[in-house]
This record gives structure tokens, C-alpha cells and sequence, in this order.
């Protein structure tokens, strides 16, 4: 058994532990025990399978989890945490709701972006045609020595991923029947690594204002170099 396996196995009771006596608790978040459900079956899953489908799928409801008890934590009294409620007219759902004895806060739909490391020639070659494109001010240094094709891959796919969830939020924002209206925001979420807070901000400055900052991305052809 590889020695992650092992980690993530001993992982999975800490969450359970954590999350069952800071939700289930809270009258708040009448739903806790629908998403604690969900985690299980995940974790069944997990088990049957061992593999990085599986374990994705974990990792997605524990952010869930995460997010719902901050949520609890940081809600006035008088407001309650609904999970997945069916959008109208149609069969998606966002994740969470935010409901007040005055109406709905908002919607909140979270996202685990774990891109894959794909330290490979072909990732390499990609990467390449990618940069033919780039803006000015961009700067890359390739390293093969330092798995450069593999933090590249990353890179991109994280912002590919944060482009595809917010496009796949925006339809459903637009399609929200007008007793459900409200404000609707994404929440990004990582696994502690895989990728960093610039791709994050990268992402967000170019969504804010149409523009690419400069960004310098460590990449060197040749030699180890200094950043």
C-alpha cells in the first residue's frame, strides 16, 4: 500500500470527527447530515477503488465541509445553511444557500481545483505553443531538471479549471428564477498543494479587467539558474 494511502486513510476519521460535532449541532445548517452522508459515500468509494478518481471525490467533500462550517461560523443568528437546493426549472444545483428571515444572502458553489503534475514531454511541447501566444512582459525559464513541464501543466490546467467553473457559475447565476435570485459567488478550493495563489490571482485580475499582468514564470531551457 503506498504510503499515502496509509496518510489519507488516517485523515479521513479526523474529518469525520471534526465536522460531525461542528454541524451537526448547529440548528443553523439543517442539512449537515445530507452532506455528512455524501462524505461517507465518498469515502466508500474511496475504499473500493484507491484511486485518484476516488480520492478526488473525497477531497471535493471535505472542501465542502470546510466551507459549510465556515459559513455556520461566520452567519447571523437568525440565518440558515441550505445544501443543494434543486434550481428551478431545471436539474443543477449550487451548493449552498444562505437564507434570513428576510429572503435569500446568497448562493455559494465551491470548487476543489487539484490539477494533475504531467511532467512530461508532451506537456513540455505544450507548454511551448502556449507561450507563442504570450503577452507581453510574460517571461518563462524552463527547467527539465526541476520538473518544469510538470509545475507548467499545473499552472495552466489550475486556470483552465478556474475559467470552466466560473463560466459553468455564470449560466447557472443567469438562469436563476426570480424567487431564487440572488447574489451568487464561487469558492476555489485547493488540497494544500497542486497550485498556488498566483494562478488564483492571475486568473482574477484577467477576469477583472480583460488584461494579463506580468507574471514571471520559472521555466529555464538550459542550465539550473537562479530565480
Amino acid at each position: 500500500m503506498a504510503w499515502w494511502h496509509t496518510s489519507f486513510d488516517a485523515w479521513v476519521p479526523e474529518v469525520r470527527n471534526f465536522y460531525v460535532s461542528r454541524l451537526c449541532s448547529d440548528a443553523r445548517f439543517p442539512d449537515a447530515n445530507r452532506l455528512l452522508m455524501e462524505f461517507e459515500k465518498c469515502v466508500d468509494v474511496w475504499h473500493g477503488n484507491r484511486n485518484r478518481s476516488a480520492k478526488r471525490g473525497v477531497q471535493e467533500k471535505v472542501n465542502e465541509l470546510a466551507a459549510a462550517e465556515a459559513l455556520v461560523s461566520s452567519m447571523a443568528e437568525d440565518q440558515t445553511l441550505h445544501y443543494e437546493l434543486p434550481l428551478i426549472g431545471t436539474k443543477q444545483t449550487i451548493d449552498f444557500l444562505v437564507k434570513s428571515a428576510t429572503g435569500l444572502v446568497g448562493w455559494i458553489d465551491v470548487k476543489t481545483v487539484d490539477p494533475k503534475w504531467q511532467d512530461t514531454e508532451i506537456y513540455r511541447e505544450r507548454f511551448e505553443k502556449v507561450r507563442e501566444h504570450a503577452p507581453q512582459g510574460v517571461r518563462t525559464m524552463l527547467s527539465r531538471e526541476w520538473g518544469g513541464a510538470g509545475f507548467a501543466s499545473q499552472k495552466l490546467n489550475a486556470c483552465k479549471t478556474f475559467v470552466r467553473n466560473t463560466i459553468e457559475i455564470e449560466k447557472k447565476a443567469a438562469g436563476l428564477d426570480s424567487t431564487q435570485r440572488a447574489p451568487v459567488a464561487i469558492l476555489f478550493c485547493t488540497y494544500g498543494f497542486a497550485w498556488k495563489w498566483d494562478a488564483l490571482e492571475d486568473f482574477a485580475d484577467f477576469y477583472r479587467t480583460g488584461s494579463f499582468r506580468t507574471v514571471f514564470i520559472f521555466w529555464r531551457k538550459e542550465g539550473r539558474g537562479k530565480r
